[in-house]
């Protein structure tokens, strides 16, 4: 059997595909690159309340800042990208924090910025998560139809719990889950079936007696898969779920393999792409335990 990586702070490493900045009306579609983690998300998808910024002051400018926050984001793969936009999120955030797309963006603009921090220091990473956290779920109690927010709540919730330790973070783990369900309602095809990819991966890092489930996180995989058959991250977990927790090698090698075929994908669906990388040396890897086997 491979060896298993069951533990809470690699609970997001391929969850998130970035496949859409556009959750907002009118708002311009930004591409997205960023290093394989845990959600297919852009800053414009489709609107999900009401509009963010109509009719507030200075509408013009803000709308100029937003899109310079967009074109950060679309170059977030950038550190120094990652950064100015999270910094003028976070500017953003402070003069309208109820509004609807700054806040769920700044959400996602910590995540990909302290999900990616290198030597951090102590506390800096959790700090950012909190700040996430606390941003996207304002406007997800003023917005509650706002699948991006909830998405971007549990997202920053599960990263501060990964930050403060296992015990921590499943003392929270039932808030995360509460936003990661909603989206299930609201929109699951979000994140390309992320809340499924987000659910799966906390029932995977955690042991049963704390209310973890391989069989339940199985098939939160295959629900992604189900609802986003494009996304090579949706077959790279379920493989990885069946040849470390069921130790089916051959099972997992058929999934990775179909994942595989997918590719390759447009530009834009950058953490696509690098997850069909990580597919090809995985199945590698399987075909070597199998041929042992043998």
């Amino acid at each position: 059997m491979l060896k298993s990586k069951k533990s809470l702070p690699l609970l997001l490493v391929f969850l998130l595909q970035f496949s859409s900045l556009s959750q907002s009306q009118g708002a311009p579609v930004v591409k997205r690159k960023a290093a394989p983690t845990p959600a297919s998300v852009s800053p414009t998808a489709k609107p999900s309340a009401a509009p963010s910024i109509a009719g507030t002051p200075n509408a013009e400018s803000l709308a100029d800042r937003m899109t310079r926050v967009d074109q950060l984001l679309l170059q977030r793969f950038d550190p120094e990208k990652r950064h100015e936009a999270t910094d003028a999120l976070r500017k953003l955030n402070q003069e309208l924090p109820l509004d609807r797309d700054i806040g769920w963006k700044f959400a996602m603009a910590t995540y990909s910025y302290g999900f990616n921090l290198k030597n951090a220091a102590k506390g800096e990473k959790a700090k950012l998560f909190e700040e996430g956290r606390d941003a996207a779920l304002r406007v997800a109690e003023k917005f509650p139809d706002c699948a991006p927010c909830h998405f971007w709540t549990a997202i920053n919730h599960a990263l501060l719990g990964s930050e403060k330790g296992v015990f921590s973070s499943a003392s929270g783990l039932k808030k995360v889950r509460e936003h990661a369900y909603r989206v299930l309602e609201l929109d699951a095809t979000y994140a390309q079936g992320g809340a499924h990819r987000l659910l799966a991966q906390i029932d995977k890092a955690l042991p049963g007696i704390l209310g973890g489930s391989n069989s339940r996180a199985r098939k939160h995989f295959e629900e992604a898969i189900q609802i986003a058959p494009d996304e090579p991250m949706n077959y790279y977990e379920l493989s990885q779920l069946l040849a470390n927790e069921f130790d089916a090698p051959q099972a997992a090698l058929d999934i990775a393999k179909k994942g595989l075929a997918i590719g390759p994908l447009p530009a834009d669906r950058v953490e696509g792409n690098e997850t069909l990388d990580h597919l090809r040396i995985w199945i590698l890897k399987l075909n070597e335990q199998i041929a042992q086997k043998k």
